[in-house]
């Protein structure tokens, strides 16, 4: 057939191992749901490795701890980036990506990944819903984008099915390789396309060897890397055959040719073979063969020889299941596939195949999933986003029924990424590095920050560098956004501290001996991290410490010089001289009564005597007698007026609390006579009794005296 045969052709009947309801007629106006394909990003881990369990699985690149949110499913996490980054075991997982503009329903639809494209490429398959006829479209998907390409190409193969992998890949054409198929009118076909550049090329008529396999739709076909050729096997020449192929046929540059091999599965129709680099061979497993007896066995083609393997558990039987190399993971992926003859839907498990083990990863990889019962759907791995691509298939709808599926599902590793920077403690004026690492998700990645100073605007770059010019805390999140909108969130907390200041004080200052002294370092900027304190000045009984803060108790007077150092991170800083004088300790000597003892009413000075101490003091005079003043004085007047002997106590107080106390006894002898005390005119003093009787002994000592002259003069003679 050639590009005369329609884009899409309708039949009566189901395919192989696949039923579709007929087409409505909407031929010029099928209606292509908007679709958009990406990668898988839910984190799982695995469970602990038991006898006989598949090798554990770790993605490529960076762990992070990390929050990982898929729009719709989002699942907590730690959220700060500074700090030792987690090691889980990850498991990828399948999503929903129906969305924008895609090839539509389909089932046996031929797709594959061209690197020319950068992308997918996808051909033909049958659709719905109402009926069933085939596909001659031709999409192309780029970074998640598809196109209709078929309004563009002047020739296409025609509108056909049965070539779910009967299209792939070939580096050594450099385009894709097209081979068979049915059309609805159940004819099958036996020519080699090539999509190369953009255009179907017929090289059926060129090719050497075109004619060896003869008409072909439902085999498998894959390009064998270590080989260097295309590898063909299976299918059936006619829908009606009851004999399958079961040749091998390759194609290399000269054009195709039959291998001969000692051994080789039995023929077959919707199994699947893909090219798996770790054991440098093409893989086959499943299809059913023209009884419906359907197909569990695995097989690898190595070194053009083929070998039955015998893995210890495996998927169930089942054909038009799809599969590809998920090369992040290193192993072959599996999905759904049709169980038995008229199958509504298929099964909805998923497998990965690993060296010579099978691994169920139903439930691990059922987060965000999975697509539910499918057959015949599309899968190819897309190098370009790092996702395995399902597209299309007959699915089962929740009452039980089936119908075309209009979905795409993406399988990847989850969106990762690792946000470090160069430090987390720094000095204003550093300027600091910031990476992002991000692996995982559906490429292309976009970064955005926030919690930044105002002077640094990365933009939308992995890599940048920041100075910070204002102390203070800053929550640096870089959040990374791959293609379809799945984000992570990384905060990395930067603390920025101004140049290092120091201030030193003590308290109280004056000191006094035997009172505790405290000594403070008061800080501001610096880093505070490995801080030491080194003081220097102290003495008279102080020692030093290692902290801010510290108490000392003088045991002398004296002056203390003090000074600190103190170093961190961001260098060192000094404080001081501090000049504190210590004081000595309070002493109360004693009091006095001057004088004593004293007449009633007579009068008299309180004194108390002291030493030392950090003033003003305090003096409160108690048990005094009635008529002396109390006041806070060190002497007090005092006129006692009643007699008596009176303890008098004084108690003398300084301004850091030391105190003490004298007493006197203050005799008072009963006395008629008043004497005001000195002072204030109410007392005489001692001094003037004393000058009073001196005065009075003088003028009685005069008085003797002339008494005395006058006895001793003569008689007077009398007058003649």
């Amino acid at each position: 057939m050639g590009g005369n045969v329609p884009p899409y052709s309708v039949r009566p009947d189901a395919g192989e191992g696949v039923t579709v309801r007929a087409f409505r007629g909407r031929r010029g106006s099928w209606l292509i749901v908007t679709l958009a394909v990406a990668s898988v990003l839910l984190m799982v881990p695995t469970p602990a490795r038991s006898s006989g369990a598949a090798p554990i699985l770790r993605p490529p690149g960076p762990n992070v701890r990390a929050t990982t949110t898929v729009p719709g499913l989002e699942r907590p996490g730690p959220a700060t980036g500074a700090g030792p980054a987690i090691a889980p075991t990850w498991i990828p997982a399948w999503k929903n990506l129906t969305s924008g503009v895609n090839p539509g329903p389909g089932a046996s639809a031929g797709i594959t990944y061209d690197p020319s494209v950068g992308g997918l490429v996808s051909f033909g398959g049958y659709f719905g819903p109402t009926g069933l006829g085939t596909s001659g479209y031709t999409w192309k998907e780029v970074d998640l984008q598809w196109s209709n390409l078929s309004g563009s190409l002047d020739t296409t193969p025609g509108a056909l099915a049965g070539v779910q992998n009967q299209f792939t890949y070939d580096p050594a054409f450099g385009g894709d390789v097209l081979y068979g198929g049915r059309d609805s009118a159940t004819n099958e076909y036996s020519s080699t396309w090539l999509f190369k550049n953009g255009a179907w090329d017929d090289l059926t008529s060129t090719l050497p060897g075109a004619g060896v396999i003869g008409p072909l739709a439902g085999g498998d076909m894959a390009y064998d890397a270590a080989d260097g050729y295309l590898v063909l096997f299976g299918g059936s020449p006619c829908y009606t055959c009851t004999t399958f192929n079961s040749n091998t046929f390759v194609l290399t540059s000269t054009g195709w040719s039959e291998l001969s091999t000692s051994v080789a599965p039995p023929g077959r129709v919707g199994g699947q073979m893909v090219y798996d680099p770790s054991v440098g061979g093409l893989v086959l497993f499943g299809g059913r063969d023209p009884a419906f007896d359907y197909f569990g066995d695995t097989w690898l083609f190595r070194a053009g020889n083929w070998t039955q393997l015998e893995p210890a558990q495996a998927p169930s039987l089942r054909a038009t299941f799809s599969m590809t190399y998920y090369a992040p993971g290193g192993y072959v992926l599996l999905y759904g596939g049709c169980p038995a003859r008229g199958c509504i839907g298929g099964t909805e498990d998923t497998w990965i195949f690993q060296g010579n083990t099978w691994t169920n990863l139903t439930t691990l990889a059922a987060m965000g999933g999975p697509p539910g019962y499918l057959n015949s759907g599309a899968m190819a791995y897309d190098a370009t986003v790092g996702a395995a691509i399902l597209q299309g298939g007959v699915a089962r709808t929740s009452t039980g029924a089936q119908q075309d599926s209009f979905a795409t599902w993406g399988y990847a590793w989850p969106l990762r990424s690792n946000f470090t920077a160069s430090g987390s403690t720094v000095l204003v004026g550093s300027e600091l590095s910031f990476l992002t690492s991000v692996s995982g998700g559906a490429l292309v990645y976009s970064y955005q920050y926030t919690g930044l100073p105002a002077n640094c605007m990365p933009g939308n770059v992995s890599a940048f560098l920041c100075t910070f010019t204002v102390a203070g805390n800053y929550a640096v999140t870089s959040v990374v956004r791959d293609l379809v909108g799945s984000y992570i969130n990384i905060t990395w907390m930067i603390h920025v501290f101004g140049p290092l200041v120091v201030a030193l004080t003590a308290s109280p200052d004056p000191a006094e001996v035997g009172v505790p002294l405290e000594v403070t370092t008061t800080l501001s900027g610096g880093i505070d991290a490995n801080r030491s304190f080194e003081y220097s000045g102290l003495g008279l009984g102080c020692t030093g410490s290692d902290l801010p803060t510290f108490s000392c108790t003088p045991d002398a007077a004296g002056l203390l010089t003090l000074r600190v150092e103190v170093t961190d991170d961001s260098g060192s800083a000094l404080s001081g001289p501090v000049s504190v004088p210590v004081d000595p300790r309070l002493a109360v000597e004693g009091v006095l009564a001057v004088p004593d003892p004293i007449g009633l009413h007579s009068g008299t000075n309180l004194s108390v005597t002291v030493s030392g101490g950090v003033g003003p003091l305090t003096y409160t005079w108690v048990q005094v007698p009635t008529g002396c003043a109390s006041a806070d004085q060190p002497t007090i007047p005092c006129q006692p007026t009643a007699a008596g002997t009176y303890p008098v106590v004084v108690r003398v107080s300084d301004t850091l609390g030391v105190s003490g106390n004298a007493q006197t006894n203050l005799t008072v002898n009963a006395s008629s006579s008043p004497s005001p005390p000195h002072g204030g005119g109410s007392t005489n003093s001692s001094s003037e009794v004393l000058v009073y009787a001196a005065i009075g002994g003088a003028v009685a000592a005069v008085a003797i005296v002339a008494v005395l002259l006058l006895r001793r003069r003569p008689p007077a003679t009398p007058a003649k």
